[in-house]
C-alpha cells in the first residue's frame, strides 16, 4: 500500500508528512488541511426497479454502477494532479433527486438488512481504495444515509454493520481510509443512533475493532445548522461539519464554536469539511478559520513584554498580566461573534494589548 493518513494534532499527514507542506493562500497556512470533494454516489446501485431506469446512459439507455465505479477510478488521477488529497463516498449514497417519487423509493445502501456489506459494493469500494491509493488520494467513507438506513432493522444491527464494515477495511490493508460514520447527525434522523446525542455509540463501535492492533479514524459529519454534543465530539478522531445553507459569516462562527467546545480544547482536532454548497466563499472561510488559530493570546504578549521591557516591581507585573485577560476577552468575542479578518483580530490583540500594558505601566510609575 502506497498512501497513509494519519493526525498530528490539527494538522492531516499524508505517509508521515503534513499535506500542502509550506502551501498558503493569499496569506493563510493551508499545510495540514485536507481538500476534498463529496462523490458520494461513486459506488452506489439503485436496487429499485422504478427509479433505476432515472440513471441511465444516453448511449445504452441502461444504468450500470460498475460503469460508474471504473468512470470515477480513471478520473482520480485528474483530481489529483489538481490538487484534490480526499474524496467522499457513501456506502448508502447521499441525495439525488429530492421529488417524493424518487427521494422515498432509490434504494442505494451497501448494506443487506442482517448488517452484512453486499459483495457487489465491497468489490467496488475495493476497486475506489485501490485506485486512490495508487495517486496518493484519501478515501472518506460515509457509512449511513439517513433516508437509506430503512431496511436495517434496529439498532442492535446497526452498530453490527457498523462492525462488519470496519473489519472488511482493515483487513483490506489499506491505510488511506478516514471513516464518517453517518452523513449529518442531526434533529431529523428517525433512527435514533444517528441523532447528535447517540451517534458516538456509532462512533465507539467502529473504534473497538481493531486488526492486528490498528483501528480506523473515524468521525461523524453535522448537518449545517448543529454542532457535535459533547460526548460525540469527545469520542472522534477527526471532524466533519458541513457548511450547507452556510454563509461564509456564519460558517466562521460556528467553526468557532465548534472549537471552543469543552472536548475540542481539551484534544484539539483536524476540521475537515467534506459537505458545502457551490461557493468558494465559504471555502475561503473555512482557509481562514485554520488561520485563527494562529492568533497569539493576549496574556502571552503581555507576559513578554513585562520581560523586555525589563519592569521588576510586583504590582507593575500583575497590572500588566491581568490587562491582557480582559483585552484577549474582548478580541475574541470581536472575532467569533463579529466576524472579524483573522489578520485585523491578531493585529487588535497586539495593538490593544501593547495600548494596556504601556499605560498600565506608565501610571503605575508615575503612582509610584
Amino acid at each position: 500500500m502506497k498512501t497513509e493518513i494519519a493526525i498530528d494534532g490539527e494538522e492531516i499527514l499524508i505517509n508521515g508528512r503534513p499535506t500542502h507542506q509550506s502551501v498558503e493562500y493569499h496569506g493563510k497556512p493551508v499545510e495540514g488541511l485536507l481538500f476534498n470533494s463529496r462523490m458520494v454516489q461513486a459506488i452506489v446501485d439503485d436496487e429499485d426497479p422504478e427509479t433505476r431506469g432515472l440513471w441511465a446512459y444516453p448511449d445504452t439507455g441502461q444504468w450500470d454502477a460498475e460503469r460508474n465505479t471504473n468512470h470515477f477510478c480513471a478520473m482520480l488521477p485528474a483530481y489529483r494532479s489538481h490538487g484534490l488529497l480526499a474524496v467522499t463516498i457513501g456506502l448508502q449514497g447521499g441525495g439525488s433527486v429530492y421529488r417524493p417519487e424518487v427521494w422515498d423509493h432509490c434504494i442505494f445502501s451497501g448494506f443487506s438488512a442482517d448488517g452484512a456489506l453486499k459483495d457487489a459494493y465491497r468489490k467496488r469500494l475495493l476497486r475506489v481504495l485501490n485506485a486512490a491509493d495508487d495517486c496518493g488520494m484519501i478515501v472518506i467513507i460515509n457509512l449511513f444515509y439517513w433516508k437509506q438506513i430503512r431496511p436495517i432493522p434496529d439498532d442492535r444491527t446497526v452498530v453490527k454493520a457498523v462492525e462488519h464494515a470496519a473489519d472488511f477495511l482493515l483487513n483490506t490493508g489499506y491505510r488511506n481510509i478516514l471513516i464518517d460514520v453517518a452523513n449529518e447527525s442531526a434533529p431529523w434522523w428517525t433512527r435514533q443512533l444517528g441523532r447528535a446525542d447517540h451517534i458516538h455509540r456509532l462512533i465507539h463501535a467502529m473504534k473497538s475493532v481493531r486488526v492486528n492492533g490498528r483501528r480506523l479514524l473515524v468521525g461523524c459529519s453535522t448537518g449545517g445548522d448543529n454542532l457535535p454534543a459533547e460526548q460525540w465530539l469527545d469520542a472522534e478522531d477527526i471532524s466533519f461539519p458541513h457548511g450547507n445553507g452556510n454563509t461564509p459569516q456564519q460558517l466562521r462562527i460556528r467553526l468557532g464554536k465548534l472549537r471552543g467546545m469543552d472536548a475540542f480544547l481539551k484534544r484539539p482536532r483536524p476540521l475537515c469539511i467534506n459537505e458545502d454548497g457551490v461557493s468558494l466563499d465559504n471555502l475561503e472561510a473555512a482557509v481562514d478559520e485554520y488561520a485563527s488559530l494562529r492568533l497569539l493570546p493576549a496574556p502571552v504578549i503581555a507576559i513578554a513584554l513585562v520581560a523586555l521591557v525589563g519592569i521588576t516591581d510586583p504590582l507593575s507585573r500583575i497590572l500588566v498580566y491581568a490587562a491582557g485577560f480582559p483585552v484577549a476577552v474582548n478580541v475574541f468575542i470581536m472575532a467569533s461573534e463579529y466576524n472579524a479578518d483573522a489578520e485585523f483580530a491578531s493585529q487588535s490583540i497586539f495593538r490593544t494589548t501593547l495600548a494596556s500594558a504601556v499605560t498600565l505601566s506608565a501610571l503605575v510609575a508615575l503612582y509610584r
